[in-house]
């Protein structure tokens, strides 16, 4: 396993999302947006990327997972005593939550057709919580996600310029398998599209989910 993926799991939670998270879970992605993007796309593009905006599509995936080609999506955040922004179980809330992963079957034909059964739709950690192996935490917990529902081989997209994105998923033994240019109202998105071809030798580079594992709801 290489470093760039390994984290003390012991000291963190994750859980599957619920309907109730939709709220908690699009500030948070609107939070991680800002922090990841606010240099790397056009301004009108964030603005227009709102808390009710994301809220809204979460409650509607995780309301109806299947209608969104079979979406699981996990939440990260630190155990209780282990944060000192959190003295107690009852103050850490889904409110403090330090990142999100979602996966799904694969969405683009093009990649289907190559054999990418799957894919990994969003990934993001509150700047605060990067380069601790988190990432790769949450990378652990998709991977065994998509393996338990029988899926065969991995892809996700990531913004070019997202250099440090980028090479997190090569540390993680992904390559280039596509690119893109996603052409918006308020500008065009450059996107890399990094691919495994086999989950099970992902699982081996990366690991299993260890320590707290994966907690329901």
């Amino acid at each position: 396993m290489t470093g760039a993926c390994s984290a003390n799991d012991r000291s963190w939670d994750i859980r599957a999302a619920v309907p109730a998270d939709a709220d908690a879970l699009g500030r948070l992605h609107v939070r991680c947006w800002h922090e990841t993007y606010d240099d790397l796309v056009p301004t009108a593009l964030l603005a227009r990327f709102s808390v009710d905006r994301s809220r809204e599509v979460w409650t509607r995936i995780l309301s109806e997972p299947a209608a969104h080609a079979a979406a699981a999506v996990y939440l990260l955040r630190a155990r209780a005593a282990t944060d000192p922004t959190a003295p107690s179980a009852a103050q850490h809330s889904a409110l403090e939550l330090s990142g999100f992963g979602s996966c799904c079957a694969q969405r683009s034909p093009e990649l289907a057709a190559r054999g990418f059964d799957a894919e990994i739709s969003a990934l993001y950690l509150l700047r605060s919580r990067q380069r601790h192996g988190l990432g790769g935490m949450l990378l652990r917990t998709l991977v065994a996600d998509l393996i338990g529902r029988k899926f065969q081989a991995l892809s996700l997209w990531v913004l070019e310029a997202n250099a440090p994105a980028r090479a997190f998923y090569e540390r993680c033994g992904g390559i280039v398998v596509a690119e893109k240019q996603d052409v918006r109202e308020d500008g065009t998105l450059l996107e890399t599209a990094y691919g495994w071809p086999s989950l099970e030798v992902l699982r081996e580079h990366i690991g299993t989910p260890r320590g707290a594992g994966v907690t329901s709801a």
